[in-house]
C-alpha cells in the first residue's frame, strides 16, 4: 500500500480526529467546523538507500494539516504529544511542526506537520 494510504489508515480512529482526507478536502467538507479534519498530501518522494547502482528504499515526505473543530474540548498539547508518539511508534520521522494558527475563513485553529517514512522496496 502507498505511504499516504498507510498513513491515512494509521490516523483513522486516532482520538479527536474525526475524518482523514488525502490530497484535498471535498467541497462538501470545506466549511465543516464541528469536526476535527486531517488532510494528508505528498510533499516529496525520493529514492534512498542506494547501493550497487540501485535504490533500495523510497522516502516519502508528507504534509499533515489538522483543522481543529471550533469547540475544542481536549488538551491540544497532549493531542500533539500523542500524535508525535503515534508517528514515532510507527517508524515515521516528524521533522517540522508549526504552532496552531487561526484559519481566516472559518476561525478554526489549524496546524501543519511534516513527516517522512522510509519504506524498503526489496
Amino acid at each position: 500500500m502507498s505511504t499516504i494510504l498507510d498513513t491515512k489508515k494509521l490516523l483513522t480512529g486516532f482520538p479527536h480526529i474525526d475524518k482523514v482526507y488525502t490530497y484535498q478536502i471535498p467541497d462538501s467538507a470545506v466549511k465543516t467546523t464541528d469536526k476535527t479534519i486531517a488532510l494528508l498530501r505528498e510533499v516529496q518522494v525520493q529514492t534512498d538507500e542506494e547501493g550497487n547502482n540501485r535504490f533500495n528504499a523510497i522516502n516519502t515526505q508528507l504534509q499533515l494539516q489538522i483543522f481543529l473543530k471550533k469547540d475544542i474540548d481536549f488538551d491540544t498539547e497532549q493531542f500533539q504529544i500523542d500524535l508525535f508518539r503515534l508517528f514515532e511508534n510507527n517508524q515515521y520521522e516528524c521533522y517540522t511542526f508549526g504552532g496552531f494558527v487561526s484559519d481566516p475563513d472559518t476561525g478554526q485553529l489549524f496546524n501543519s506537520i511534516y513527516v517522512e517514512k522510509l519504506k524498503y522496496t526489496d
